[in-house]
C-alpha cells in the first residue's frame, strides 16, 4: 500500500469508528435514558396525584422501581462516558499506526479498554426491574 492508500484507509477506519459511537449513543443510550427518566417521573406523579403517599400500600416496591430506575440512568452515564474514552483511545492508537505503518513498520492494536455491555445490560435489566416493580405497585394499590 502507497501512504496515500494507508491514509485514505486510516480515515475511513476512524470516520466508520466516529458513526458506530454516534449510532450507539443515539439509539440505545437516549432512548434507554428517556424511557428510564420518564418512568421515574410518572411513577412520582402516580403517587401524588393516583394513590396518595399516606394510603399506599406495598411501598418497597415503589421505593424499588425508584432504585432500579436510578441505577439505569447511572449505567447509562458511565456506558456512555466509557465508550466515548474507548473511541478516543481507537483514534488515537489509529494515529500511531498509521504513523508506523509510514515508517515501514508493523501496527501496533494495543487498545485495551472496559467493556460497555455490562452497563448496557444493567441498564437494561434495571430498567425492566423498575417497570415490573413500579407496575406491582400500581396493581397492589389499585386492586
Amino acid at each position: 500500500m502507497t501512504n496515500e492508500e494507508l491514509y485514505e484507509a486510516s480515515q475511513k477506519y476512524r470516520e466508520r469508528l466516529d458513526n458506530s459511537r454516534r449510532e450507539q449513543d443515539a439509539k440505545f443510550d437516549k432512548n434507554l435514558l428517556s424511557l428510564s427518566a420518564g418512568s421515574f417521573g410518572v411513577s412520582f406523579a402516580f403517587i401524588g396525584q393516583v394513590v396518595p403517599m399516606a394510603s399506599a400500600t406495598h411501598i418497597p416496591f415503589i421505593v424499588l422501581s425508584w432504585a432500579c430506575f436510578a441505577v439505569s440512568i447511572l449505567s447509562i452515564v458511565v456506558s456512555f462516558r466509557i465508550s466515548s474514552f474507548i473511541h478516543r483511545k481507537l483514534i488515537e492508537q489509529e494515529n500511531k499506526n498509521l504513523a508506523l505503518q509510514y515508517e515501514g513498520k508493523p501496527a501496533e492494536y494495543k487498545v485495551k479498554g472496559v467493556s460497555v455491555d455490562i452497563f448496557n445490560y444493567t441498564a437494561l435489566t434495571t430498567f425492566i426491574g423498575g417497570i415490573v416493580c413500579l407496575l406491582l405497585f400500581v396493581v397492589k394499590n389499585l386492586a
